[in-house]
């Protein structure tokens, strides 16, 4: 009687365990498959471009700087060429870019759904003010600020993908520098917003607020990481410190803990059958 008993209770807490391991587990796997799952949404991609581009430097603010852009289809990349110097009236450094010209049969992707930007390109010498903008969204204080910007550096002699998530973009930054004042996670009201994600209407290339030699090749601008979650949902989840990988951390750990449980339940009961019987043998 005592060793039916106590197997049964070991049985339904191994059951329970089993069960529970299981929920985890297909938990952790349905969070990792939408990780794999994730999109790749081309917005240029160089050896077919869509967009139309051209150079436009600070000279049309009194700068000196200059640049080039040729693309180069057949070898599938952008090149974009300059010089940044100061610009004489403010005795600092301006700016070069390359930028998407507008117009008929201009196409971008949505990207609302969307977590980074991703560009393959390489830099054939050092340059530290590299950025790059979309959309043109003008805040009132902004003066000649538009569209949301962020920085990035160059990999140097070799093509690679700097990726850069869209919480690092900001439209409060400084139109003489092109530093951000307002970082998106100090200020969401300067995060990307899901009109411009949902159309960026252009997008520019930056040397910016460092004077040198810019010399770049990129190959194609990507959007990544998108699925069936919002870029708003997932920043506004990122602000309370939740991702995907807390999210799958927190069923783990849940499961691990309500385990725990049922093994110092089981044992419980285990030790009570035993007290039992051993009483009822005594009688």
């Amino acid at each position: 009687m005592l060793s039916i008993t106590s197997s049964k209770t070991q049985i339904g807490a191994t059951a329970a365990i089993l069960t529970l391991l299981t929920l985890s587990a297909a938990s952790y796997q349905s969070v990792s498959a939408l990780e794999d799952t994730d999109e790749i949404r081309i917005i240029e991609s160089f050896d077919n471009p869509t967009h139309i581009w051209t150079s436009l430097n600070d000279p049309v603010m009194g700068g000196e700087s200059t640049s080039t852009v040729e693309v180069q289809s057949d070898e599938g990349v952008a090149i974009f060429d300059g010089e940044v110097v100061d610009v004489p009236f403010l005795h600092a450094p301006g700016f070069i870019q390359m930028l998407t010209r507008g117009g008929a049969g201009t196409t971008y992707p949505d990207v609302s759904t969307c977590s980074a930007l991703q560009m393959n390109l390489m830099a054939t010498e050092e340059y530290k003010g590299y950025r790059v903008s979309f959309g043109t969204v003008h805040l009132r204080e902004g003066h000649h600020a538009f569209g949301y910007k962020a920085n990035f550096d160059a990999p140097i002699g070799e093509f690679d993908n700097v990726v850069i998530p869209f919480h690092e973009f900001s439209s409060k930054w400084d139109d003489a520098t092109g530093d951000q004042i307002v970082t998106c996670q100090d200020g969401p009201q300067y995060c990307p917003d899901e009109a411009t994600l949902k159309d960026m209407q252009t997008i520019a290339i930056w040397g910016e607020g460092v004077a040198g030699s810019v010399h770049l090749r990129i190959k194609s601008i990507s959007a990544i990481g998108c699925s069936e979650v919002s870029f708003l949902s997932r920043t506004r989840n990122n602000s309370a410190g939740i991702t995907k990988y807390d999210s799958s951390l927190m069923i783990v750990g849940s499961a691990v803990l309500v385990t725990s449980l049922f093994l110092g339940l089981a044992w419980k009961l285990r030790k009570e059958d035993v007290a039992y019987f051993m009483v009822r043998g005594d009688n």
